[in-house]
């Protein structure tokens, strides 16, 4: 059991120069390195927008010259209850 545990572990290591040697061949490093360097383009903060105002006004209520100098109408059921009367059969 413990050689196997030696050999994982050589192998492993192998692997990880392996690795690494690939890694330096294509210039990773250095080009891990620039792009930390290099100044990424920042992000602009989200505009904030402004809420709409609505400006209320106070006007004249337009009328016809017919009803101007009527009063103003009310708005309200009048109900009254009469008694129907009907012929018994």
């Amino acid at each position: 059991m413990v050689v196997a545990k030696v050999t994982y572990e050589e192998q492993r290591k192998q692997r990880l120069e392996e690795n690494k040697k690939r890694m330096e061949e294509l210039h990773l490093p250095l080009l891990a390195q620039a792009l930390k360097n290099s100044s990424a383009p920042k992000t602009r903060p989200m505009k904030r927008s402004t809420p709409r105002i609505v400006k209320k006004e106070m006007v004249e209520v337009r009328r016809s010259n017919r009803i101007a100098n009527n009063p103003a109408p009310e708005y309200r059921e009048i109900v009254t209850y009469e008694r129907f009367n009907s012929p018994r059969k």
